[in-house]
């Protein structure tokens, strides 16, 4: 399964594509200064539906100097029918890596990324089995756009997206951007499509500015 390739701008599915109509994208792109972002996502029980099912929870950021994209994933993924893997990726500058970090549905996951004169540093924190990863890039980095929600993946050789299993609806939590509530930074609703169908609705965000919940079906 490539994860990185569903955030990298070169692959030509970039998270930050959300100005495409009908993108396999639900959750909250903004264009904002960003020195901070933080979200909690509650990872959902999941079923697969065929072995190339899957879905991330992303929390990504650009640099506007470098065109790269940082960020945290949380891959959903069906290795067979009867089985579901949760699996962690960090990018830094495009660059990935995967750190040892345990997941299981239900668990509550903090995803984070600052950027600055003294580099990127992207974390994902496991906060239920207490296990965590991180990767830094010392390179100073301006960001200046930030994505929060659900990623497609890619299937196969990259040329198609892979289809969706079957998870209801994922909720992100206490989302921040440079300290402040996330609506301050004016982000906009997009859809998951599959295809000319919305296959997952991203909700409005609740009154303290910082939660909403994308639904499937």
């Amino acid at each position: 399964m490539l994860l990185l390739a569903v955030v990298a701008p070169s692959a030509g599915a970039s998270v930050f594509a959300w100005k495409v109509s009908k993108s396999p994208l639900a959750g909250y792109p903004a264009t904002t200064a960003v020195t901070s972002v933080d979200a909690t996502v509650t990872l959902p029980t999941f079923t697969c539906k065929s072995k190339s099912d899957a879905i991330a929870s992303e929390l990504a950021v650009i640099d506007t100097d470098t065109d790269e994209v940082s960020g945290a994933i949380i891959a959903m993924g069906c290795p067979s029918k009867k089985s579901s893997l949760y699996l962690a990726e960090i990018a830094v500058e495009g660059t990935a890596s995967l750190p040892e970090v345990t997941l299981n549905p239900g668990d509550t996951v903090v995803m984070s990324t600052t950027c600055g004169a003294t580099g990127t540093t992207v974390t994902i924190d496991d906060t239920t089995t207490d296990t965590s990863g991180q990767a830094t890039s010392s390179t100073a980095s301006a960001c200046a756009a930030v994505f929060i929600g659900d990623g497609g993946l890619e299937k196969g050789k990259g040329s198609a997206t892979a289809p969706l299993p079957s998870f209801g609806a994922i909720d992100y939590t206490d989302v921040t951007v440079n300290g402040d509530s996330f609506v301050s930074a004016a982000p906009t609703a997009t859809n998951y499509f599959e295809g000319k169908k919305a296959t997952i609705t991203t909700g409005a965000i609740a009154s303290d500015g910082t939660d909403f919940t994308t639904t499937q079906g």
